[in-house]
């Protein structure tokens, strides 16, 4: 990466397999990852550590779901510009409505996910979001 301070990203991951790929392929491409394996300690991480650029999140957790944490990011103010890429098995249209329209994830990509198409998300995200901390502050396009 050009930057001189890697981006952290949060992976919320029940499936310690999924977690561990996932992280894997964030930090060969030069980020740093850390994992959080239910809802709760995800949410709690992503609004604690405010060096999180973006979170990966999957649906289908223990306790509180994936829905429900990206719902709560957005509703609180030094999380609600904090990219959210849903990365789940849940695939139908509602999921995905669930995911965008009412939870308001950036991204749904269903697994089993295309690797390339995963980083290009991540990519794409954080250069839309430089400073996602805070109200509203993703650059104009």
């Amino acid at each position: 990466m050009s930057s001189t301070t890697k981006k952290k990203i949060l992976v919320v991951e029940d499936n310690a397999d999924a977690a561990m790929m996932a992280g894997y392929a964030l930090e060969q491409e030069g980020y740093e990852a850390v994992i959080a394996s239910d809802g709760e300690s995800g949410l709690a991480m992503a609004i604690d550590d405010e060096d999180i650029d973006l979170v990966v999140l999957d649906v289908m957790l223990p306790g509180m779901d994936g829905f429900q944490v990206c719902a709560e990011l957005r509703n609180r103010p030094e999380t609600e510009a904090l990219p959210v890429v849903m990365l789940t098995a849940l695939g139908s249209e509602q999921d995905k409505f669930n995911g965008l329209a009412l939870s308001e994830a950036n991204v749904y990509i269903t697994k089993p996910a295309d690797p390339d198409e995963f980083l290009e998300s991540v990519k794409t995200l954080l250069r839309e979001y430089p400073h996602p901390r805070g109200p509203k502050s993703r650059t104009p396009s």
